[in-house]
């Protein structure tokens, strides 16, 4: 293949960091998205082959206004050390004082290495003589010898004046073009070098000019998901169009690596005794919940997650501390010795990214969980990193994203090993909520209450507990509600596994009264808390992650002389697929009036383009949730 170097043929195609663009320093505001309080005005990635690396060169220059946010200047640049390198990174602070440019350039002396873990370091530094109006440039060279390149975002929390990627590589090339989103380009060109070394250069670019920035939407899979990329496939020559595992070996070269070889066979150190007992269990179920409940409370994560070891197993164990890959490597050793057949997996954390099933992208993996069967019926995906999962239920963050499954004990394997499996479940996660109130004449109520929470839906309240203080936490039952009280809280089965969370308490809300009238409004305490799609538009597709099944039922002991007025109808929505339903029955008996929604959500993933019934679904659902009840002084 022909070898590029940075410093010529890049050269040509890549904006200069040292020219001065006096039209930018002057620049008051963003043209296109005029209440942005910064903007990129050009962001420039080239990416060719050299000798036997992938390289790029990165170019990106920022324009603060008013108001921006202080982290803007400051900069990582990640990198897995091993096989990718960041050199050449120059950076400088140009500002308009005295009709005249001024440039602070970024010292190397400021340019700092952090080391994430053993493997994922990046480069840090600020930019110096910071203010408003002042433009933020820097550029570096990318290297890997692994053949991947990073994908490029035309979008991101900031508007884009210009981002522009090109490619110069081999006519002949091992990497196909991947598109995601608009598809339309300011710039999309492609160009043939004659013959280098014996093979002629294409130049493809594609440019995007006055991008809109996008914000995080509500249920997204992850950060990235619905922004418009390119993303380049490598494609291997010695593979078949229909190979039935893709990520074969890109996983199988990690599965293999010496150290993480060594570390899947590394023996937990003191713990033969408890192998011995856990054996006389009877049941591979009693088996698994045993071992899994020891390694989650025996090692403590320490934040970090990425497919290697870090200081080990052994050195996790003792220490009770280790990253994600250590905790689970001891939780695969501890099952194996007991006699259960587990299996590793690599996955990615939503932070990461995402499995593209076929697309195989190293460093997309960046996390061991185990998968085991109890039977042949049930199988779990087991991540002890987390004190807030269970043995039973997939680890909510994976939900609706794939895992690549090793085989067994084998230092090597062909054929069907590795493939992409899907991590879901239909089983829907459970919530109830039960008042008993008393309707005063002027208003104001009192309630007993109950809230029965399950699965993932335990895990939310336990880990929030945990993490507030008393009055955060209520704030949290409570909802946007700041007119409700909650008080004498009570909780049952936080550290119990297999039984629901009960929380128990009682509640205080003064009612809305006009003249002789009170509306009553019954969707306090609410399981769903607010409209999330209240937006006409949405670009990423919705991941509740899980099916639900929520629950409300209440019954009002209404105040002497007072009837019910007006009282909603009883009713069901269905989405067009019928996998949101919609309930609600109302009903007045013996002077008890009694409310009972139900809200059932079949499916857990919706696509971008179904977003528009999701849309009106949610509206009309919100709109009969709110509807009051009038009751009437007599």
């Amino acid at each position: 293949m022909a070898t590029i170097k940075a410093n010529t043929s890049f050269a040509q195609h890549l904006s200069t960091i040292n020219k001065v663009d006096t039209a930018a320093l002057l620049l008051k505001e963003c043209p296109f998205e005029k209440e942005a309080k910064a903007m990129v005005l050009v962001d420039e990635g080239i990416v060719g082959h050299a000798s036997d690396s992938i390289i790029m060169t990165r170019y990106k220059k920022i324009k603060l206004f008013a108001q921006y946010d202080p982290q803007i200047p400051n900069i990582r640049i990640p990198y897995h050390e091993g096989f990718e390198q960041i050199t050449n990174l120059v950076a400088q602070t140009v500002k308009w004082e005295n009709n005249h440019a001024v440039i602070t350039r970024v010292e190397p002396a400021q340019i700092f290495k952090n080391s994430v873990d053993k493997v994922n370091k990046e480069l840090i530094f600020a930019f110096p003589n910071v203010s408003a109006g002042c433009i933020l440039e820097y550029q570096y060279h990318w290297s890997s010898s692994y053949f991947y390149v990073p994908t490029w975002f035309f979008q991101n929390n900031l508007p884009q004046a210009v981002s522009k990627f090109s490619t110069l590589l081999p006519a002949r090339s091992v990497f196909s073009v991947v598109k995601k989103g608009d598809s339309t380009y300011t710039k999309d060109t492609r160009t043939i070098i004659p013959k280098i070394n014996g093979d002629s250069l294409v130049v493809h670019t594609w440019v995007k000019a006055n991008v809109h920035s996008v914000s995080v939407e509500p249920f997204t899979d992850w950060q990235n998901s619905g922004l418009q990329y390119i993303s380049l496939k490598y494609n291997d020559a010695e593979k078949s169009a229909g190979d039935s595992a893709p990520w074969h070996d890109v996983a199988s070269d990690l599965f293999t690596d010496a150290d993480f070889f060594n570390q899947r066979h590394a023996n937990v150190p003191g713990t033969s005794r408890f192998i011995d007992s856990v054996k006389k269990f009877a049941s591979a179920e009693q088996k698994i919940a045993a071992i899994f409940d020891t390694v989650k409370t025996q090692i403590k994560w320490n934040g970090n997650d990425y497919w290697q070891t870090d200081k080990g197993v052994r050195s996790a164990w003792n220490n009770r501390i280790g990253n994600a890959t250590e905790i689970n490597l001891a939780l695969y050793n501890l099952l194996r010795k007991v006699g259960i057949v587990a299996h590793i997996m690599f996955v990615c954390t939503p932070d990461n990214g995402y499995i593209d099933p076929t697309n195989p992208e190293r460093h997309h993996i960046d996390k061991v969980v185990i998968s085991v069967g109890a039977d042949s019926t049930r199988q779990y995906v087991l991540d002890a990193s987390n004190k807030y999962n269970t043995y039973t239920e997939i680890p909510l963050s994976l939900l609706n994203t794939y895992g690549i499954l090793c085989p067994g004990n084998k230092k090597s394997s062909q054929g069907t090993d590795y493939q992409a499996v899907l991590l879901k479940t239909d089983e829907p996660a459970i919530e109830t909520i039960a008042t008993e109130a008393v309707i005063a004449p002027d208003g104001r109520m009192t309630a007993t209450g109950t809230l029965n929470s399950y699965t993932y839906n335990k895990a939310y309240f336990h880990e929030a507990h945990d993490k507030l203080n008393s009055e955060d936490y209520i704030n949290k039952l409570k909802g946007d509600d700041k007119s409700l009280k909650l008080t004498d809280l009570t909780i049952e089965n936080i550290e119990t596994d297999s039984l629901p969370l009960i929380q128990k308490f009682k509640l205080s809300k003064q009612q809305t009264t006009d003249g002789g009238f009170i509306y009553l409004k019954t969707n306090y305490l609410s399981i769903i808390n607010g409209n999330p799609f209240t937006n006409a538009t949405r670009l990423a597709d919705i991941d509740f992650k899980a099916c639900t099944s929520d629950n409300i039922n209440s019954r009002y002991q209404l105040p002497a002389g007072y009837n019910v007025d007006a009282m909603p109808e009883n009713i069901q929505m269905k989405l067009f697929d019928n996998s949101i339903i919609f309930k609600r029955l109302a009903s007045v008996d013996n002077h008890i009036l009694t409310i009972h929604y139900t809200i059932i959500h079949g499916r857990s993933r919706y696509n971008a383009s179904e977003y528009t019934a999701l849309h009106d679904f949610y509206r009309k659902m919100f709109q009969a949730l709110d509807e009051p009840i009038v009751l009437k002084k007599l």
